[in-house]
């Protein structure tokens, strides 16, 4: 009726005035139809839209490549029958078999979601219950956001590189399948470098004391800069992505370049979002350094007490690989990892520990070096210092015996962990014998 009508638009004056809207709505301009049901409308959608913001948030963990179903449970309090539709608007991975779920009065029922995805790029779907029986806010329409926030994958290849030398650079290539039923584009990205404190680093000789020490002394770096080599890459691929047909294979190269004596592992992701992910992982297992420093010795028995060994300070190798690690990471553009090495590389080694292996014939008399001290432990290194060498003392155990023998010696930078190999060959000889002839006089006339 006619007061029915102006009852209605009282009703629309003052929700439009607590909307403060009144300022922009001619109130009397209201009276016509056309306009009547704009307003309606909009002021539906003002008290109904709130309710499609989702109030909670479904977690998905899952596996790459692998299927995952998730309950969901709707629960209906009120005292009649109420049926949802179920919409899904979002990432296509996500997907409900149902469209509609009805629930008893007083009751619940549940349904699945399923979520299988190529790639571990993290997603993210709205799910939408509408109900048109219910009039009641909080209750006519139900929201939920839904993400997935981890998701673990297994590579497709586990590779280990063991036989590359510390601070040399190591190159090998890796032959990556496309499991995947398209032509793919696959961007490549190194993910996930991980340091383990026991590196299981492999030789051929059995020097397990050896790789012992140098595996602690290398996890014992002082905290700032054990953070910074940490933040130094040492696996490098020139390729920013790889195209491989369906079924296909193509050659993905790597360098590995180990500044420190550690087992490092990383993960090499190649996506196409559009066709999915696989992932392969690298473990580096660094080999002793290369011995540049070969010293050989002879020795005679009688008089081999003690050997002198004098060593460089200046670690080639070292600074061969700085040089390569700084070309390397120019050629990335990774200028925080080139601040670090260079803040790294700051503080001066003047601190040296020395190992020997297992021998049976000497010991170190001197395990610790110091350069430019006074104390009595380094008077010798302070004045070899201008000769850029360490001098090392080796000791006789025990009484030598003639024979040949390989002594392997390490030093160690105990700021930057810069290692240098050296090799002693031992040649045990006994003293020339002296022997004295006496000639007799008529033998000698004779003669």
């Amino acid at each position: 009726s006619k007061d029915d009508y102006q009852n209605n638009i009282n009703i629309l004056s003052k929700k439009i005035i607590k909307l403060k809207l009144s300022q922009i709505v001619d109130i009397e301009s209201i009276i016509k139809n056309l306009f009547l049901s704009n307003i309606l409308f909009l002021y539906n959608l003002f008290i109904n839209l709130p309710n499609f913001i989702p109030k909670n948030v479904i977690d998905f963990e899952t596996v790459l490549h692998e299927k995952y179903l998730k309950e969901i449970k709707l629960t209906n309090s009120l005292s009649v029958p109420v049926t949802y539709s179920l919409i899904l608007i979002g990432n296509s991975d996500f997907s409900i078999k149902t469209n509609e779920i009805h629930v008893e009065s007083k009751s619940s029922d549940t349904f699945d979601i399923t979520y299988q995805s190529n790639t571990s790029i993290n997603k993210y779907c709205k799910l939408i219950c509408i109900s048109d029986t219910v009039n009641i806010s909080g209750l006519s329409v139900l929201s939920y956001f839904i993400v997935t926030n981890s998701i673990r994958s297994h590579p497709l290849k586990i590779i280990e590189i063991s036989n590359i030398p510390l601070y040399e650079v190591g190159k090998f290539e890796i032959n990556i399948v496309n499991p995947f039923e398209n032509e793919a584009v696959f961007q490549i990205d190194l993910l996930n470098t991980h340091y383990s404190k026991q590196s299981k680093i492999k030789n051929q000789s059995s020097k397990n004391k050896i790789k012992k020490e140098l595996e602690n002394k290398s996890n014992n770096l002082e905290s700032d800069n054990n953070n910074l080599i940490n933040q130094i890459p040492v696996f490098f691929i020139k390729q920013d992505k790889i195209i491989i047909r369906k079924g296909g294979n193509s050659k993905l190269y790597v360098e590995y370049l180990p500044l420190k004596f550690v087992k490092t592992s990383i993960t090499i992701r190649l996506l196409d979002i559009k066709v999915g992910e696989i992932q392969y992982e690298l473990t580096g297992i660094p080999m002793y350094p290369l011995s540049t420093n070969i010293f050989d010795y002879v020795m005679e028995i009688e008089t081999f007490n003690s050997l002198s060994v004098k060593v460089p300070i200046k670690n080639v190798q070292f600074e061969k690989a700085v040089n390569n690690l700084i070309d390397r990471l120019k050629v990335i553009q990774n200028i925080d990892a080139i601040n670090n090495l260079q803040k790294y590389l700051m503080k001066p080694e003047t601190n040296f520990d020395v190992l020997i292996d297992d021998n049976e014939f000497l010991s170190i008399e001197n395990s610790n070096l110091k350069i430019g001290k006074t104390n009595n432990d380094s008077n010798k290194n302070s004045k070899n210092e201008k000769n850029n060498d360490l001098e090392i003392i080796l000791s006789s155990k025990k009484k030598s015996t003639v024979s040949n023998k390989i002594i392997d010696l390490f030093v160690i930078g105990k700021n930057l962990f810069n290692v240098k190999s050296i090799k002693c060959n031992l040649t045990i000889k006994p003293k020339p014998l002296k022997i004295f002839i006496e000639i007799q006089s008529n033998v000698r006339d004779n003669i």
